[in-house]
This record gives C-alpha cells, structure tokens and sequence, in this order.
C-alpha cells in the first residue's frame, strides 16, 4: 500500500505540485501513521525540495522548463513591481 501511495503522491508532485504535498501529509499521517507534525513537516519539506529534481528529465523532454521559466520570471518582475508602493522609505 505505501509503495502505490507513494507512486500517487509522486505522480501528483511531478504534475501539479502543490496538491501532491497534499497528499502527502494524508499519506504521513494515515497509511504510514506518524503522529509527529513536525516530522511531518520535515518529511513534506523533503519530498517538496526532492520532486523537481526528479521531474527535471521528464520536464526537459516536454520541453515545458523554458515554458515555465519565462513565464514564472515575468510574474515575478510584476510583483515585485506591484509591491513597489510597500518599501521602506529608509531603514
């Protein structure tokens, strides 16, 4: 049962992302049984820093990291340049 919860949750994480963090804290807590948040927490961070780097060569071969690259730094410039009127005037 693990084992196919984890090729779910790492399906999920390669596809959509967010949702398959989801995932896994219900999977942490329900099949595996780890009633520690933080451990929790730790293990979610983990899987969350490991999956691009997992998904990389399946990205690469769709050819959806320029994609995703160039439109994730245009709505970066954006708003960072929305939140122009929120600086510090000094510090």
């Amino acid at each position: 049962m693990e084992l196919l919860w984890g090729f779910v949750v790492g399906l999920i994480f390669s596809t959509v992302g967010a949702a398959g963090g989801i995932l896994a804290g219900v999977g942490h807590l329900s099949i595996f049984g780890i009633r520690d948040a933080n451990l929790v927490k730790f293990y979610n961070q983990f899987l969350v820093a490991l999956s691009p780097l997992i998904s990389l060569p399946l990205y690469l071969k769709q050819k959806r990291v320029v994609f995703g690259w160039l439109s994730g730094w245009q709505l970066v410039v954006y708003w960072v340049q929305a939140l122009e009127p929120f600086y510090p005037t000094s510090i």
